[in-house]
């Protein structure tokens, strides 16, 4: 029985490694980057309209005046 050792190419295999880590990399740190400008956005330019909101939603006490018979 014959066997087929193959040859490896460890300098491709470690190009491949680094390119596949490389490109892991630019996607966290884009994603990073979206969570960023989203936060950015909702506690900066939205601030005045999240306010608004909130204010409007506060609990409101009216006095209610009893009725007298």
């Amino acid at each position: 029985m014959s066997r087929f050792h193959s040859i490896k190419d460890t300098q491709l295999e470690n190009n491949l490694f680094l390119n596949r880590i490389i490109a892991a990399f630019i996607a966290i740190m884009l994603l990073t980057s979206g969570l960023i400008i989203r936060l950015i956005h909702l506690q900066i330019a939205g601030h005045e309209h999240y306010a608004s909101l909130a204010k409007d939603n506060s609990i409101k006490i009216y006095p209610i005046v009893p009725t007298r018979a």
